[in-house]
C-alpha cells in the first residue's frame, strides 16, 4: 500500500478508518481469548 506514506490524503480516511475498526475488533477478541484461557489454566 503506497498510500502508507501518505496518510492525510482525504481518498485513504475512509479505508483508514475501516482498518482501525477492524484492528480494534481484533485485538479486543484475542484479549478476550487470552483471559479464557489463562482462567482455564489456573
Amino acid at each position: 500500500m503506497p498510500s502508507l506514506a501518505f496518510p492525510g490524503a482525504g481518498v485513504d480516511l475512509p479505508l483508514w478508518g475501516d482498518a482501525f475498526l477492524v484492528v480494534a475488533a481484533v485485538l479486543t477478541v484475542v484479549f478476550a481469548l487470552v483471559r479464557l484461557l489463562r482462567r482455564r489454566r489456573r
